[in-house]
């Protein structure tokens, strides 16, 4: 699992139109927090981590990804040389890893975004991603959003 500080490091080499982005986020992160403690909460990214990053080792269609812990229970994936509908599936196989039963149940939002080839750096893309991400969120959660 990857930080802000690797990004941060490979930005440059990572930068290239085409590669698709998915920022997902817990749905009511707190509530969990809040319900079943922080240990429950740590489990949940634990598993989502696991689910991403299964997900970037799995599809035969995308070139390694890379799976970056954002902060908090947001997570990046980045996608090189992907297609939309490679990006969708993959969002889509890490929701239904998530939604196995479990001692609680718990979803996640994500939005897709692609490099495009005027974009100066990864805040760009991040931000419409995480543009899709808010109206995956508004649209009622549990979704993704391109």
């Amino acid at each position: 699992m990857y930080n802000r500080a690797w990004l941060a490091s490979n930005e440059h080499a990572l930068l290239k139109a085409g590669t698709w982005l998915a920022h997902i986020d817990v749905d009511h992160f707190k509530s969990i927090n809040d319900r079943f403690g922080h240990a429950a909460g740590d489990a949940a990214l634990v598993g989502l981590a696991q689910a991403l990053t299964s997900a970037t080792q799995e599809s035969k269609a995308l070139r390694p990804g890379h799976v970056v812990r954002m902060g908090g229970d947001e997570f990046l994936v980045i996608m090189p040389e992907a297609s939309l509908l490679t990006a969708q599936r993959l969002a889509q196989n890490a929701r239904a890893a998530i939604s196995r039963p479990g001692p609680f149940e718990y979803t996640v939002s994500t939005g897709l975004a692609v490099i495009e080839p005027h974009d100066t750096s990864f805040t760009d893309a991040i931000d419409r991603a995480d543009r899709q991400l808010y109206a995956a969120k508004l649209a009622g959660r549990d979704r993704v959003a391109a």
